[in-house]
């Protein structure tokens, strides 16, 4: 019961671990290409980064937070299940 909201937030956590290293990738990568003036700054493409990555921190520990209070209490995983497979 508990396994599907842990594999899901499993697959969510290499999703985006994914994504993190193709930008990262991607920035690196960039450096022999010309340089677009309409392209934003350096300066801005870090700070979205930045942000992104805190906004992705935050739910990441909210997902942490959610997997230990269900490990801790089976029954409420078993009522969110139930509440998710009644849905229209």
């Amino acid at each position: 019961m508990f396994d599907n909201y842990k594999r899901a937030f499993e697959e969510e956590l290499a999703k985006q671990r994914a994504e993190m290293n193709a930008r990262t990738q991607g920035l690196c990568g960039s450096r022999g290409e010309t340089t677009d003036p309409a392209q934003s700054t350096l300066r801005d493409r870090i700070m979205q980064q930045r942000y992104d990555c805190e906004k992705r921190a935050d739910r990441y520990a909210g997902l942490a937070e959610l997997t230990n209070l269900l490990e801790k209490n089976p029954e409420v995983a078993r009522i969110l299940e139930l509440m998710d497979q009644l849905q229209p």
